[in-house]
């Protein structure tokens, strides 16, 4: 049976799941996988538009124009679900390889109890909300408040250092009014109602009497409260991810060769398809698919000799645009680079990626971005 391992960082916390991933079957595992850090809240930044089909391009471009003027300095990413897009930036990002922003974390997490309702998660020094609806990511709110401003508040109030404070807060709970009305105070700053159904985790949750403020909550029976945030980021990897990952896919030149001739190879095969069914079917219904199948592929030209059309397209010594770039980009790549992505669009190919900044030197490229580890983030267009 295939098994794999992820494993997710929160701060000082780490909580590992093992899983299958063709039955999506998974539990708690003292293993260590791949890391998955997990970005604070009040470092990252969630928007999100519906759209209607054909304002898709549309409501992406004006998204990703929002956060290149906004927040140039922010790393950022989008998706598509149903008839939504999402915008996802962060702040000073995690230095693992992957890293997953704790609103989304907390809302999949959410998601496995109820399809809408609020979570609340008690920090030392923050609480986060996090609003879902239809088992997804509504909105989220980050009071810079939390385990540490109850014990300060009751510290203060009757003259005890923090030692004591902290002691007393963990005996006595909500009974004491100074912890009632700094509790209070935290969702009143949040904005939030609190009629529908409330999950409570993080480590603050467990103050006593603090779950008779919601007429509806829901108890955290997966994983321990203070691990919500780990075993949310874990889930990722598991269940279905509608939102925005961050997510590098690296490329190597190797790659970029065989993708250059993949598509010659892809409509060779469709023409010797076609040329194989007229021999052995010389029949109308099958003439009437292959038009049908030359109109997918190529919507834009005439069905007129149709066999003419398949071999112009795969002649000797006619290639693709595409081809042409992916050739003319590969002059341009040595080893030791690494490729992110690229991106084909109106006529012009752009690879991304992360090199030394000595293997960039005599490359003309559109842009360049010096890295937290001393690499350099490049952009090449061509043409």
């Amino acid at each position: 049976m295939i098994r794999k391992v992820v494993t997710a960082k929160d701060g000082e916390k780490s909580l590992s799941v093992e899983y299958n991933p063709l039955s999506r079957e998974w539990r708690l595992s003292s293993k260590r996988g791949k890391t998955i850090c997990s970005v604070p809240s009040d470092r990252s930044l969630v928007k999100f538009e519906d759209f209607k089909s054909e304002e898709k391009k549309a409501t992406l471009e004006r998204l990703k124009a929002y956060a290149r003027e906004r927040f140039p300095e922010s790393r950022q990413d989008t998706s598509l679900t149903h008839n939504r897009v999402y915008l996802a930036l962060c702040k000073d990002c995690a230095d693992c390889q992957e890293f997953e922003l704790e609103p989304f974390a907390l809302a999949r997490l959410y998601s496995l109890h109820s399809q809408e309702g609020l979570l609340i998660d008690w920090g030392r020094r923050k609480t986060v909300f996090v609003e879902v609806k239809g088992g997804l990511l509504q909105s989220f709110r980050v009071v810079l408040k939390g385990g540490d401003y109850l014990t300060r508040k009751l510290s203060e109030s009757r003259n005890i250092n923090l030692e004591e404070g902290e002691r007393l807060k963990r005996f006595e709970g909500m009974s004491l009014k100074e912890v009632e009305e700094a509790v209070k105070d935290i969702l009143e700053l949040s904005g939030y109602s609190l009629e529908g159904k409330v999950l409570l985790t993080g480590g603050g949750s467990r103050l006593k009497g603090l779950r008779s403020l919601f007429p509806e909550s829901i108890d955290l029976t997966l994983c321990e409260r203070e691990y919500a945030v780990c075993l949310g980021v874990c889930l990722r990897e598991v269940l279905k991810n509608p939102y925005p990952s961050f997510r590098k896919k690296d490329l190597t030149p190797e790659d970029i060769r065989k993708l250059a001739y993949s598509g010659s190879g892809v409509l060779v095969a469709f023409a010797l398809s076609l040329v194989g069914i007229q021999k052995l079917y010389s029949v109308e219904s099958l003439k009437e698919a292959q038009r049908a199948e030359f109109k997918k592929l190529f919507p834009k030209e005439p069905i007129v000799s149709l066999h003419q059309q398949v071999r112009a397209k795969v002649s000797t010594g006619e290639e693709f645009r595409l081809t042409k770039l992916l050739v003319k980009a590969q002059e341009s790549l040595k080893p030791g680079m690494k490729l992110y992505s690229f991106e084909y669009a109106e006529g012009r190919l752009t690879l991304r990626g992360e090199a030394d900044r000595s293997l960039l030197e005599g490359i003309k490229l559109h842009s360049t971005k010096e890295t937290p580890t001393g690499r350099v983030e490049f952009e090449l267009r061509v043409p």
